[in-house]
Order: C-alpha cells, then structure tokens, then sequence
C-alpha cells in the first residue's frame, strides 16, 4: 500500500463525517479551506482507490440495524425533538440528491439540464446579497431562465412537485417520528434546504408527515444549520424546553447541533454508506436509480430487514435477479401487448418467479405458468425429429455421462414399454449393455416406429393439457429463461401444427451463440431481452468470454428455477401429470431465499416508484447492470460455487452430472 492510501485510509478513519465537507465543495454551498479540501481530496482517493472501499456488489456485513430502545429513551427525555428533512424524513430513489434533475430534463425541453441546474444553484450561491449565501429555488430558477429562457415560478414549483412524487418517508425515522407523535413531543422539521416553507410542508405532507408544530428552513431565514444560527433561531423559540436533532449530516447535524446544546441521533446516510459498494463503473442515471432504491432498503437499519439482507442469497435475489426480473417483466408486457398475444405461457421450471411477479404488477396480457421440462416433451420431439430426439434423449447421457444403454433407456422412461420382442431384439444387439454412441443410434433409428407408437398415449396427454392451457387463445407467447430455444421452436411447432390458425412467439432472457438460435432470432420468432449474438448487450460477455460458455449461466438458472421437482410426464389417465422422484432438498431453501429476495425488490421498488416514473422504462436499462457488475465479482461469485456445483441434473432429469 503507498503512502498516499496509507495516509488517505487513516484520514478516513478518523474523520468519519469528511464526507459531508467534501459533498458540500462540490455543490458550491459554501467557501471551505486548504485543509478540508485536503481531507476532502483524501476521502475521494480513498473511496476510489483503497481495496478495501472498491466497488462490491453486495457486503452483508455492512448492513446493520439501529438500536430503538436506545433512540426512545433519547426521545423521552426532551420537550421536542427536531429532524433534519432531506436524506433523514424523507429519501430519494437516487443515488445523490442533484440526480432528481434528470426527470426534470424532458418537460423543461433544456439539454442536459441536470448539469445546468448545479450551476445555476452554484453561480445563485456565489452572486447573492442574502446572507450566508442561503438562496431559494426561485433564485436558482432567475438564473436558469436568463440562461435557457425557462419562466422562474412554474418551472421552479414544477421541481417542487416532482420532489413529493418521488420522495418517500425513511422507513425508519418514520418509526422514530411516529413514537414521538404518540409520546406528545413537540416536533419540528429543522433544514438548510433551498425549498420555501410553505412548499416544503407539502412535501412533507404528501409523505404522511402531517404533525409538524413548525418548519425551519435555511433560505427562508437566511441562516443555516452549518454555520449553528439555525438552531439559535430554534432554541430562542423553544426556549427553556429540552432539544433532541436527527438527522444524517455528521458535521451540521451532530456536531454543531452539540455545539450549540442539543442532544443527538445521527442516522446514517443511505447513499453514503452503499457508495463502496454500488460504485459503478460508469455511473448513470439508470445506476442512479438503482443504487438510491436498494440502499434505501439495505441501509434504514429496520431490524428485520437487516436480518433478511444478512442472508447472502436473499440478498442476491433481491439485488442482482429482482431488478432483472421486474425488467423482464416489464419488457415481456409492453411486447405482447404490441403484437397483440392473446397469452403467455411461463414454461416450469424456469418461468416460475417471473410468471408470479408478472401476475402480480403487470398482467396486461393473460398469463399462466404451465408444467414443461425436456422429458416431458420427448414424446412431441420424438414426433416432430425424430433424429432431434435421439440427440436430446440420449447423446448427453451415454457419451458424457457414461451411462449403460439398458440404464439410458431407463432414465428417458421407454425400457419398460418395450414389448417382448424387442426386448429380445435388444438383448441381441447389446449383450454387454454398453455400446458407441453410432450403434445406438443406428440402432434406434431402425426402431423409429416402435419407438414413436410408445409415445402414443404419452401424445394424447399433451394434446388434452395443451387444449385446455390454450383454450381460444388465438397467439401465444411461450417464455423460458433460454438458452438454446430447443422447447420453445418444438412446441411452437407441434402446436401449430396440431391447433388450426395459432401463432406461437418465443420469448427467452438470454439466447445461446449458436447458428440455429439466431435464425429464429433474426427473424423475431423469438426474442431475447438480456442478450444474444443478434442483440448483444453488455450483459452478453463478461471478462471478454462469452456468457454462455461460462458457469455464470448456473447462476441465473439457479436462481429463477421453481423449487417443484421436474415433470416427466403429463400422465396418460385423466391427465395427471407426474414429477421425477429427486431429492432437492437442499436446494429448496436456498432458491427459496432468492425468490424471497427478487419479490421483496419488486414489491419496495413498485411501492417507492410513481407510476409516472415507471413509463419512462427505466428499469429496463439499469436491470442488466447489477447483475454483470456481480459475474466480474470473483468474491461474491466464490460464494455460489458450491451451491453450484454438482446440484444440477441432466436437462433437468436423470442422473446428477459432477
């Protein structure tokens, strides 16, 4: 370690609240000396440069619950108690604050507004006759309008009306503000902020935070927490009453506030406290997004989350396969209802937690999740290539996993139908039970009618399951998670040609580089919305290797799959289906985490985001992101290669391949 991070490190060490000085240079609210820009400059190199601050996908260590108790009895022994507003009452769904300026940007109709409102508030600050520099919104806007020609009030309440649709309450202070409510103290919202009063009681208002005795903010008496005069201001109206401050700034809410008299609680900083770990490499407004939602969640400190997020799968599920699947999601919505799909059938096992959280927020086109696996469908592939059949059936089985012929026979589920003769026919030409792959197929190919009359019965399951799944339905949707495509181009095919007048569509997350996948791709038969050769995403390679090649897939497979054993057959008598005999116990919990994981991001990210925000497609964007930064992580990938290894079946039946 050099000596710039040695140093750096230690500054960081012992100046926990730089931080909030090195924030506040670079918005320009007040002039700060060589020495805190030193400090300020050593915070920067430390975050961007020590090993121990560099991006990580997820640390559960670092998400910790508050103490309550403690807390109440801090409330109980004051008269009123005084919460800073922004980042403490209320959070934004972004990662820094100055972010919210991106939604701003397409009904103000000015090019990169985000940048020309940071400074348009800096040059306000630097040519003000108010004291302190303590400016208001319409100050800021002034400036904006001789420069873009924006009208100052509407476009300066339109700012103001965006805050109170995305802001939302901090699940925790709320507990504290609420407790404070119930014990009848006197509250009071103390802020340096640029909002008016009168506009920020609105704000406040439409957060539930409906109870205030009084609001202090900075630009409406031109002084400021910072400097301490605020909360002169405070004690001269309050006075002789005891005076608790939260809030989450270290230096104007903690050590000021004790300098001029009042007792304490620091919450900490959300965004601060997950920048290490959410620091992209090329931040966006997307990643934005992402990052201030998830550490809203991960950093309240409510205790029972804190005890779900130290789970490392929930916490996986909920930050890598929550956001992409809401995406997916979202994307398979809006596209089904462009080509006017009448269905979508969720294929098992894959398709289970996307089929749920489908349902759940979206369901704009019917949908539901349906029983299929490979060995199911043998007998309509059997049907439709015979030589396909062959090669998903038995190749993998006899060539890699070595299994004797009797044994393959078996595990595919036709040995047992073999009538006499053939049983004889078969004990001639494999005395031994072991042959080449090319004997067997020769062989087999000999015996093709035999073997499609097997599958008979099997068929006529699969017609009476699929009638009664696609009913009148007219164009369908099949989705799986991918890779190849190989259940859906079988099923569109067998159903089209057994349903009159039905069009079939595939849709996959991701899709395999190989020729006859993107055939079908090229041609929109099936769509992917991760990646594929045809539509390539950053998604699609990860240290310069393609996806699917690597073992990253078992990943995503692991984590999408139901936790249901795998079907066999849909059954010949009264269509009752039938599930391969396999203990997966030892998975279950594990998947079942990361389910819980992916419905309780979508369930905080649908409840945090106005339905306004949600037509901009955002998340379609941003939900590949976490997902990759996670496959570079060779740290947090360690964590799943046990639970990958050896725990998966051949196509999903049979045999365990180590």
């Amino acid at each position: 370690m050099g000596m710039i991070d040695k140093l750096s490190y230690q500054l960081l060490k012992k100046n926990e609240y730089i931080g909030d000085f090195n924030e506040e240079y670079q918005i320009g609210e007040k002039p700060i000396g060589l020495k805190k820009k030193l400090i300020g400059a050593a915070y920067m190199l430390t975050h961007l440069y020590h090993p121990k601050y560099r991006s990580e996908i997820f640390h559960p260590q670092a998400i910790k619950a508050y103490d309550f108790d403690a807390m109440k009895k801090k409330i109980d022994a004051v008269d009123v108690v005084s919460f800073d507003i922004f980042d403490t009452l209320l959070l934004r769904p972004v990662y820094q604050p100055r972010d919210i300026f991106y939604f701003l940007e397409k009904d103000n109709r000015v090019i990169d507004f985000r940048k020309k409102r940071v400074r348009a508030e800096e040059w306000a600050r630097n040519h003000t006759d108010k004291k302190n520099r303590e400016i208001n919104i319409f100050d800021i806007y002034n400036c904006l309008h001789s420069w873009c020609g924006l009208e100052p009030k509407n476009a300066a309440l339109a700012e103001v009306e965006t805050e109170k649709k995305l802001c939302f309450a901090h699940p925790y202070v709320r507990k504290l503000y609420q407790y404070a409510l119930d014990n009848h103290k006197t509250l009071i919202a103390t802020s340096d902020m640029y909002i008016p009063k009168e506009y920020m009681k609105e704000i406040l208002t439409d957060n539930g935070y409906d109870d205030f005795k009084d609001i202090f903010v900075s630009c409406d008496y031109e002084k400021s927490k910072h400097t301490g005069e605020l909360y002169e201001l405070v004690k001269k109206k309050y006075s002789g009453k005891t005076i608790l401050h939260i809030g989450d700034n270290r230096y104007s809410d903690i050590i000021v506030a004790k300098k001029y008299g009042l007792s304490t609680i620091h919450i900490q900083n959300v965004n601060r406290t997950g920048e290490k770990y959410r620091r992209f490499q090329h931040q966006s407004f997307m990643c934005s997004v992402y990052s201030g939602l998830v550490d809203a969640y991960l950093y309240s400190g409510i205790y029972e989350w804190v005890e779900k997020c130290h789970n490392v799968h929930f916490l996986y599920g909920f930050l890598c396969g929550g956001p992409l699947t809401y995406g997916l999601c979202q994307w398979l919505d809006d596209l089904a209802l462009k080509k006017n799909a009448d269905k979508i059938l969720f294929l098992a096992r894959d398709g289970f937690i996307f089929s749920e959280v489908y349902t759940k927020y979206f369901g704009n086109v019917k949908s539901e999740y349906i029983m299929a696996s490979r060995q199911a469908l043998l007998p309509v592939i059997c049907y439709m290539d015979y030589d396909m059949y062959l090669q998903e059936a038995f190749y993998k089985r006899i060539v890699f996993a070595k299994m004797r012929i009797k044994e393959t026979l078996h595990d595919v589920g036709i040995f047992q139908y073999f009538d006499d003769a053939l049983k004889k026919e078969f004990e001639i030409a494999f005395p031994d039970n072991y042959s080449d792959w090319c004997h067997f197929k020769e062989w087999m190919l000999s015996k093709q009618d035999d073997i499609k009359k097997i599958y008979e019965k099997p068929l006529k399951a699969i017609d009476t399951y699929y009638d009664d799944v696609i009913g009148d339905s007219k164009k369908l949707f099949l989705f799986d998670l991918g890779w190849r495509g190989t259940s859906i181009l079988y099923l569109k095919k067998y159903l089209e040609k057994t349903h009159e007048n039905i069009e079939v569509y595939g849709v996959m997350l991701g899709g395999q580089e190989m020729p006859m996948t993107e055939i079908w791709l090229s041609d929109h038969t099936i769509e992917t919305y991760a990646f594929s050769e045809v539509k390539p995403t950053i998604f699609s390679r990860v240290n310069n290797q393609k996806i699917m090649y690597l073992n990253e897939r078992f990943l995503l497979e692991n984590m999408f799959t139901s936790t249901q054993p795998s079907l066999i057959s849909y059954g010949e008598e009264n269509c009752k289906l039938v599930f391969e005999n396999f203990d997966v116990s030892s998975n279950n919990i594990m998947i079942e985490h990361m389910h819980d994981g992916i419905r309780e991001y979508c369930s905080w990210y649908r409840n945090r985001i106005t339905n306004e925000f949600d037509k901009r497609d955002s998340n379609l964007k941003y939900s590949l992101q976490p997902m990759w930064m996670f496959l570079q992580n060779k740290k947090a990938k360690k964590i799943f290669c046990k639970f990958s290894e050896g725990q998966y079946t051949l196509h999903g039946w049979g045999k365990k391949v180590n």
